[in-house]
């Protein structure tokens, strides 16, 4: 049987998208798949996402691609 992978996307403006994204992979890995998560977001040292933390603990690969706001100059590339 062939394993199915899926990717979740969640955008806008409002609050929820974070909720819903560590929400639905704390599940997954509850049901032992594994869980990639990447985010897009203010940086998470600075601004306190502790469940990033608590994701990684869970034995999820976590990324993150901003550093800063995502809207200033300064990206960088690479893992927490």
């Amino acid at each position: 049987m062939t394993k199915r992978r899926l990717i979740h996307i969640y955008t806008g403006e409002g609050k929820g998208k974070t909720t819903a994204a560590v929400g639905l992979a704390t599940r997954a890995l509850g049901h032992g798949l594994s869980v990639c998560y990447i985010s897009f977001h203010k940086d998470p040292e600075v601004y306190g996402y502790t469940e990033i933390k608590s994701l990684q603990k869970l034995g999820a690969e976590v990324y993150s691609f901003a550093k800063g706001h995502p809207a200033v100059a300064g990206a960088f590339h690479g893992k927490l």
